[in-house]
């Protein structure tokens, strides 16, 4: 749908990466929506919630997540905004 193309972008980003203690995420909305963010491991289990179906307006939001406790590898972060879906890889290094 050429229309679609127009629209302001869903943005989502990580960094840095790989991390070794703090990670920082960085999203955009074109317009308000509620928003989830999960940090998996490997055997996909939760292992943060940043966000949980918190409303959220349009524009740029930044958090940073504490990974002091988690163990060195790989997780994914997963943006979930309205119906739109974002999986980013990121690897902690000790």
């Amino acid at each position: 749908d050429k229309h679609t193309a127009l629209l302001p972008k869903l943005v989502f980003s990580a960094y840095p990466n790989p991390f070794s203690g703090e990670l920082n995420i960085t999203y955009s909305l074109p317009e308000d929506k509620v928003v989830s963010i999960t940090v998996t491991n490997l055997l996909g289990q939760t292992i943060a919630t940043p966000e949980s179906n918190r409303s959220k307006n349009a524009g740029t939001h930044r958090l940073t997540l504490q990974s002091y406790t988690w163990s060195e590898g790989i997780y994914f972060i997963t943006f979930n905004a309205g119906n739109e879906i974002i999986q980013k890889k990121v690897v902690l290094i000790r």
